[in-house]
């Protein structure tokens, strides 16, 4: 519920009202908000006096915070190579568990070479998925198959068997779809070098840029050009949401309760005022908004494995991972909790700082 304090006389936003445990007690926009307990708070109090919460973009500089001693806690991921750092500091803690998210590419609907399905076909028999989890990742998740888990209602190996990493299969797609190989290796046709540009971000996600150089490098190998694109996390939405200045992104579902339903709709939907957002599909929009409106759940099993099914098919994404949630801590704070969403994070008021 949005405060009337919270606006400014010309009905912008100012700052945050809290009306649970916690209160604002200094707000800096994009930097960082000092919340203090509420005395007007109906149940259990908290059992310290100040929550301050800060942006910190760079993933290393998260590390360094923790081992430094200037944070505690680390909502944000911490980038697999430091991993061992914070393993081996007795004084910090990982909290760990197999999440319902995702990442995956999300594909532009309106690159004419992404248009032809054995061209998405061939990326996704292109993608180590295996290597990549191992190698880049120190095994922090889950090889993907399907833009969902299986943790994931509805979603089966059956309905989301994925693509297998298989190269020769690959270039025998790119082959059917009329691509040659030009003096430097990289495919053509019509004139036209196949090349997509694939945009990252890492203020949220410090693994992206790895993970991406790495795609670059597979993807060369079936003759196709990547050209990596980093922007700050603001630009990075405007990519996705407003101008769709990409051809490839690597990106994230939702998690909890958003999956499937809420996600489908949200961005593989098309409505009277926008085309979906990372695919625009009038077959598959037919089927999401079928089974939105299906309340039996006996018939809503064979709903989704048909949408599921067809995205697989259509290789209407690029699945990679299922990433780990975890939140690594200062000790001092006690045997954490994760909460039940990822939303809350951790059951704040179990924290008793030592």
């Amino acid at each position: 519920m949005l405060a009337k304090a919270s606006i400014d006389s010309d009905g912008k936003f100012k700052e945050p009202i809290g009306t649970g445990q916690w209160m604002v007690k200094d707000y800096k926009s994009g930097s960082e908000v000092t919340l203090v307990p509420n005395p007007n708070y109906w149940g259990e109090k908290p059992a310290f006096e100040k929550l301050v919460l800060k942006e910190v973009k760079d993933g290393q500089a998260r590390t360094m915070a923790l081992q430094s001693g200037e944070a505690d806690l680390s909502l944000a991921d911490i980038p697999s190579e430091d991993m061992k750092k914070i393993e081996e500091d007795k004084e910090l803690a990982t909290l760990k568990e197999e999440s319902t998210q995702s990442f995956f590419l999300g594909i532009n609907y309106d690159n004419p070479a992404l248009q032809d399905v054995k061209v998405r076909q061939a990326l996704n028999y292109a993608t180590n998925k295996d290597s990549m989890v191992k190698e880049l990742i120190n095994n922090d998740g889950v090889p993907a198959k399907g833009v969902f888990s299986n943790k994931v209602p509805y979603v089966s190996e059956e309905n989301s068997p994925g693509y297998a990493y298989d190269i020769k299969k690959a270039k025998e797609l790119l082959k059917e779809a009329g691509y040659k190989e030009n003096k430097d290796g990289i495919l053509e046709k019509d004139g036209k070098t196949l090349s997509f540009k694939l945009v990252f971000q890492t203020g949220e996600y410090a693994n992206w840029k790895t993970i991406c150089q790495y795609l670059k490098s597979e993807y060369k190998k079936i003759g196709v050009d990547i050209q990596l694109e980093e922007k700050e996390v603001s630009a990075y939405y405007d990519a996705i949401w407003k101008n769709r200045n990409y051809d490839l992104i690597i990106c994230y579902s939702y998690e909890d309760s958003w999956n499937p339903h809420g996600f489908l709709k949200s961005v593989f939907h098309n409505s009277e005022q926008a085309k979906g957002i990372y695919w625009s599909d009038d077959k598959l929009t037919e089927m999401i908004n079928d089974v939105l409106a299906t309340y039996k759940e006996d018939e809503r099993p064979a709903k989704y494995d048909a949408i599921f099914k067809y995205m697989n098919d259509e290789a209407i994404t690029i699945p990679l991972y299922y990433p780990n949630r975890q939140i690594t801590y200062n000790t001092r704070l006690g045997e954490l909790k994760l909460a039940p969403t990822m939303y809350q994070d951790v059951i704040w008021n179990t924290i008793k700082i030592k």
